[in-house]
C-alpha cells in the first residue's frame, strides 16, 4: 500500500519490546481487525507494522477514506482488548520514549527534563514521538534527536545548565 503524506497514523507504545512471536500474533489480530474496519460504512485501506519491536503503527490511506471519530474509537477499543487477549501491556501515550544505551525508556516530562539537566540524556538521544498523527510527520520526526524537540519540551540549554552548576 502506498501511504500518502497526509495519511493519519496511530502509534501504540508497548511497555516492553515484543518478541517475534508476540509481534506476529499481534499483527495477525490487528490485520484481521483492519480488514473489516470502516468509517461510516466506507472501506479503508490500512497498513500496520512494528517499529523497534515496541511501537505498533497503524496508518490509513487518506486518499481513499479518513477515519471518523467513531472508527478511531473502535480502533482504540480493539487495541485495548488485544492487550488483554495477548497478555501484553500498553504504555501510557503521555510518556516520552527516549533511547539511551540501546534501551527505550518511557519517561514523564519531568523525568526527561531532569535527565536532560543532569546530563543523562543528550541532544542526540533518540526520541520516538508517539503524538505524531500523519505519515509526513512520521517520516520526518520518528527517531529524531531529542534536541529537535528541546523547545517543545521546554528543556533548558544543556550548556547553560552545566555552566550554572559550576
Amino acid at each position: 500500500m502506498q501511504i500518502s503524506e497526509k495519511s493519519p497514523v496511530f502509534i501504540f507504545p508497548f511497555s516492553l519490546g515484543l518478541d517475534a512471536s508476540q509481534m506476529e500474533n499481534c499483527l495477525t489480530s490487528v490485520n484481521q481487525f483492519l480488514s473489516q474496519w470502516q468509517s461510516h460504512g466506507a472501506e479503508m485501506r490500512t497498513m500496520a507494522w512494528f517499529e523497534e519491536s515496541r511501537f505498533l503503527v497503524v496508518s490509513v490511506d487518506a486518499d481513499l477514506t479518513v477515519p471518523s471519530g467513531c472508527s478511531k474509537d473502535k480502533l482504540y477499543h480493539f487495541i485495548k482488548n488485544l492487550e488483554n487477549a495477548l497478555e501484553i501491556s500498553l504504555e501510557s501515550p503521555t510518556k516520552f520514549f527516549v533511547k539511551k544505551e540501546g534501551e527505550i525508556l518511557a519517561l514523564s516530562r519531568a523525568e526527561v527534563k531532569e535527565a536532560w539537566i543532569s546530563g543523562r540524556l543528550f541532544s542526540d538521544s533518540q526520541l520516538f514521538p508517539v503524538w505524531i498523527d500523519t505519515y509526513s510527520q512520521f517520516k520526518t520526526n520518528w527517531k529524531s534527536n531529542l534536541g529537535q524537540f528541546a523547545s517543545v519540551l521546554k528543556l533548558p540549554s544543556q550548556a547553560t545548565e552545566i555552566e550554572s552548576n559550576f
